[in-house]
């Protein structure tokens, strides 16, 4: 009996093991499907693994979103400060290489120790120096430092349909580096400044383009400031009276080119760094035989410290800076608003006036802040500013009334 007894309790302690051993099983199945589910849908949060020794813990749905909506929260605060970063550097960039490349050049012109009043051929030897960088870049353009710029070309057909470009570009830097040479950097900056009006003058012109009277109010303001700066330094010698001349020159040529530059973007369909592959070759072919032409290569080959290592290095290196600055255009706006970066281009063109009033020498005077020196640059600098403001809203308004038809 007892055995018996013994046994039927021993087999139901047995059967009963069994079944809490199969219940156990299948609350465990079911924890696993659920954590399971629970991982397909809240990928980022962790389950504890699941063994016959420990109990299974699931964290709760709430508090794995929790958890997802922080480590987002994370990734995106560190993505805007690392884009803040990046648009530091990019507006640092250019300012300094900028700001360099243009006090270089007029120091290698006629203020250091090595005086090179060549401004034609010291402009060639600056697009042989690009070219050089250029195709040094082609292998590096892969790279962490240069991937955003495209692979080297060039297409005799090609060029052949950027021609008028290239020519227009050959006629922007040889008179911005004429007026570099024979005014000083105030004058030279007043004389970019007025090619804004250029460009609104030709767009109407070339392009049947109507102009607001806001644009044109911006336009005014800008000359005024131009022609103030440019009455007061032709008062000083009729050296800068040529400068002033050269002022206007360039600043037709640089509204062309960016009329035309641009209808030759949408024509090709090339980005603004193949199209200055373009130039710099075309630059260098048509430029040359101007050098020779009015014989200023033959009188800068004639230096006498052309090949001193001390002028070479100032040389090349002035040529290096120029095709940095290119560099420094495309990063700036691939990384900043076109208003922002005319407000950029704005800052920089202050930095550029007060260093030049308080560094600059003439005639062996330094010039001070004066009265048409400080209104010139105001004027200059707010019509800018205006004109870019002015035609950004008038854009942004014709976008959306295009939209709403």
């Amino acid at each position: 009996m007892s055995s018996s007894s013994s046994a039927s309790t021993s087999a139901l302690v047995g059967e009963l093991s069994s079944r809490v051993a199969s219940s156990s099983k299948q609350r465990m199945y079911h924890h696993q499907k659920e954590a399971e589910e629970l991982e397909t849908v809240l990928p980022l949060s962790e389950s504890p693994p699941l063994n016959s020794s420990s109990v299974p813990t699931i964290h709760s749905p709430s508090l794995s979103l929790n958890k997802h909506h922080h480590h987002q929260h994370d990734q995106q605060f560190l993505s805007r400060e690392a884009s803040k970063i990046q648009v530091l550097f990019a507006i640092i960039f250019f300012i300094v290489t900028s700001i360099s490349s243009l006090f270089f050049s007029k120091y290698l012109m006629d203020i250091g120790e090595y005086t090179f009043p060549f401004p034609l051929t010291m402009t060639w030897f600056h697009l042989l120096v690009a070219l050089i960088c250029i195709l040094c870049t082609y292998s590096l353009n892969r790279t962490f430092c240069f991937s955003f710029l495209p692979d080297f070309e060039f297409k005799i057909e090609t060029a052949i349909q950027i021609m008028p470009v290239s020519l227009l570009y050959v006629g922007m830097v040889t008179f911005n580096n004429l007026c570099l040479d024979y005014s000083d950097i105030h004058v030279y900056h007043t004389a970019r400044s007025i090619s804004i009006c250029f460009t609104a003058l030709f767009t109407f012109v070339l392009l049947g383009e109507q102009i607001s009277k806001r644009i044109i109010f911006a336009c005014f303001i800008i000359a005024i400031g131009y022609f103030m700066a440019g009455i007061k330094e032709t008062q000083l010698s009729k050296i800068n009276l040529v400068g002033f001349a050269f002022g206007l020159v360039s600043s037709c040529f640089m509204a062309l080119y960016s009329i035309y530059l641009k209808k030759i973007m949408s024509s090709t369909q090339k980005n603004h760094w193949i199209i200055l592959i373009y130039n710099t070759i075309g630059a260098i072919l048509f430029l040359f035989p101007i050098c020779v032409m009015t014989g200023e290569f033959e009188k800068a080959s004639a230096v006498p410290f052309l090949f001193e290592p001390k002028f070479l290095i100032v040389l090349i290196g002035t040529g290096l800076i120029a095709f940095v600055v290119n560099i420094s255009n495309f990063v700036l706006i691939s990384r900043t608003s076109p208003l922002s970066t005319s407000v950029i281009v704005t800052l920089k063109s202050v930095i550029e006036s007060v260093l030049s009033i308080s560094l600059h020498s003439s005639d062996g005077h330094h010039q001070f802040f004066t009265a048409y020196n400080v209104a010139s640059t105001i004027f200059t600098l707010l019509g800018s500013y205006l004109f870019t403001l002015f035609k950004l809203q008038d854009e942004r308004k014709r976008n959306e009334e295009s939209l709403l038809e």
